[in-house]
């Protein structure tokens, strides 16, 4: 994750890109073939892991999160396997109540990621360029959460998210599960395969706070993506 403060604005979506090459000159690539030095790499390490690992040197934290107070560290002790995202917001001048909203997406491949390698023609760059244009690149929603309350400027403070909801019996052996919400409406239910395609859009009717539904009839792991107001679960299902 991007360490220290990151400047947005109202509704701005920000892109996060953990690791960077850099070509002999320094300037950022994605073809390996010219990576020559990482620009940075603050890929979220593993609980634990420290910059006294045996492996670091091939492995190492590079750019601001190395001197970042919170990146991978609890009071200063490595090993966190976390970080911390600070995001400072200008007002211009606004004051009174607000509410802030944040989501998470998670996109396989990025188009900026091909940009370079788009650039030139052959068979092979060609052939992948086809499968990529025709894939389903919409990113997948990972959290979601919201201040259920307004909050003056000077005193905002952290929400409390509601309870998770519960998706069982798990795994399910003829694809049928309930999504419990704990109490909590549910307003919608997406299901994504492995693959990141999105197989099912459920709206439940009324104010339901408990849904069975039917998984698709293949195999395997899915994805629920759970809402209920401006709160979403994320949640991994499988069939056998």
């Amino acid at each position: 994750m991007e360490p220290h403060y990151n400047v947005i604005n109202s509704e701005d979506q920000v892109q996060i890109y953990e690791m960077a090459m850099g070509d002999v000159n320094g300037n950022f690539t994605t073809v390996l073939e010219r990576a020559f030095v990482n620009l940075k790499d603050n890929r979220l390490p593993p609980v634990g892991f420290s910059t006294s690992h045996y492996a670091y040197d091939t492995v190492k934290i590079v750019g601001d999160a190395l001197s970042d107070a919170d990146f991978n560290k609890v009071n200063g002790a490595q090993g966190s396997g976390k970080d911390k995202l600070h995001y400072h917001i200008p007002l211009h001048g606004a004051s009174g109540n607000f509410e802030i909203a944040a989501a998470v997406y998670y996109q396989t491949l990025p188009p900026r990621f091909l940009q370079e390698m788009f650039s030139y023609n052959g068979q092979f760059i060609d052939s992948f360029k086809q499968m990529y244009q025709g894939a389903n690149k919409q990113p997948v929603l990972i959290a979601h959460t919201a201040l259920d309350t307004t909050y003056t400027v000077s005193g905002v403070a952290p929400a409390k998210a509601p309870s998770g909801v519960k998706v069982f019996p798990m795994p399910s052996t003829d694809g049928r599960v309930v999504v419990e919400g704990n109490g909590h409406p549910l307003t919608r239910i997406e299901i994504w395969d492995a693959a990141g395609r999105k197989v099912k859009d459920i709206t439940p009717e009324g104010s339901r706070t408990a849904v069975q539904l039917q998984l698709p009839d293949a195999a395997g792991v899915y994805y629920m993506n759970i809402e209920s107001g401006r709160n979403s679960w994320v949640k991994k299902v499988i069939r056998d």
